[in-house]
């Protein structure tokens, strides 16, 4: 069994019992014109193993795994690197540039928050 994306591919682990899971592999799919992406349920035997060996537990599921080049993302950290490699968002935020920037979000974080979409870093850097 594999357990890694082939080379240039990005394996994604989702809830195959979740309506949203579902319908977000659907946007993924039908926005993946280079066929970037191989999405795999965690109810199945690659994804079970693939949360376990990241860390999650696959009996209660919290978020996606996204798999690049060996590098593991999860939660909003895994939707957002999906929906850039789809060009679905932006690199930055547009709002940095418009002063809608706090410096630090209201969940206690260090780091910078975006107002309007909430993302902590909206990578930024």
């Amino acid at each position: 069994m594999e357990t890694e994306a082939p080379p240039g591919k990005l394996l994604l682990v989702m809830d195959g019992a979740c309506a949203v899971c579902s319908w977000g592999a659907r946007t993924i799919a039908a926005h993946d014109p280079d066929d970037l992406f191989r999405i795999t349920p965690l109810q199945g035997a690659l994804g079970r193993s693939l949360l376990i060996r990241h860390g999650l537990d696959p009996d209660y599921p919290e978020s996606w795994l996204l798999l690049n080049d060996g590098v593991a993302l999860t939660g909003a950290r895994a939707v957002i690197a999906a929906g850039r490699r789809l060009s679905m968002f932006p690199d930055r935020c547009a709002s940095r540039s418009t002063g809608f920037w706090r410096a630090t979000g209201s969940n206690g974080s260090a780091g910078p928050i975006c107002a309007p979409c909430r993302t902590p870093s909206c990578n930024a850097g």
